[in-house]
C-alpha cells in the first residue's frame, strides 16, 4: 500500500524488515522492485536469498532474469556461426539496399514526419535515432524459422551493427537540436 501510495523507500524499509525476519515473500518483491528499477545484480541476489529460504516461486524470476540477459548475446552467436563469407559477394547489393533505406530512407522519412507532425527536438532526436538503429539480432532467428535465407540475415546484421557504431553519432550530429 505504501508503494501504491507513492512511498517507495517506507514500502522497502517495511519489506526489508519482514524479509530479517524470515519473511521470504518479502525478499521475491524486494527482488522484483530491485529488477525493475534496473538493479540487476541486487535483484539477483535478494531472489537467490528467497530461493535459498524455501521460496521456490522466485525461480521463474531468476529464469526471466537469466532469460533476458543471454538472449542478445546468444542471437548473435548464432548469427556469427551462421555467416558464410563465400557467399558474401552475392549480398552486396541487398546488405547495400537495406542499409541505405536503414540508416539514410527511414530516418530522414520520421525526421521530415516529425516536423510535420510538429515533433519537440528532443522526442524527435530520439525518433530519428530509433530509426537508425541496426536491425534486431532476432531477424536472423525469425528468418531461420519462417524459412528465409538465414545466411543473408545474418550477413546484413552483422554489416548493420557495425556500420551502426558509425551512423548513430552521425543523425545524432545532423538532427538538430
Amino acid at each position: 500500500m505504501r508503494e501504491e501510495a507513492g512511498d517507495r523507500e517506507g514500502a522497502d524499509t517495511l519489506l526489508r524488515g519482514a524479509a530479517d525476519d524470515g519473511d521470504t515473500y518479502a525478499l521475491r518483491l524486494l527482488a522484483e522492485g530491485r529488477e525493475k528499477a534496473g538493479d540487476r545484480e541486487g535483484a539477483e541476489t535478494l531472489a537467490r536469498q528467497a530461493a535459498d529460504h524455501g521460496d521456490f516461486h522466485v525461480l521463474r524470476l531468476l529464469v526471466e532474469m537469466r532469460e533476458e540477459a543471454a538472449s542478445m548475446p546468444l542471437g548473435l552467436l548464432c548469427i556469427g556461426a551462421a555467416l558464410r563469407f563465400g557467399a558474401a559477394r552475392s549480398w552486396v547489393a541487398p546488405i547495400l539496399t537495406s542499409s541505405s533505406a536503414k540508416f539514410a530512407l527511414m530516418p530522414a522519412a520520421t525526421y521530415l514526419a516529425g516536423r510535420l507532425f510538429g515533433l519537440g527536438s528532443h522526442a524527435l532526436i530520439i525518433a530519428v535515432l530509433f530509426q537508425a538503429l541496426p536491425t534486431a539480432s532476432s531477424s536472423y532467428i525469425m528468418a531461420r524459422q519462417l524459412g528465409g535465407d538465414a545466411p543473408l540475415m545474418a550477413g546484413i546484421t552483422a554489416t548493420q551493427t557495425l556500420l551502426g557504431t558509425a551512423a548513430v553519432p552521425l543523425v545524432v550530429a545532423l538532427v538538430p537540436a
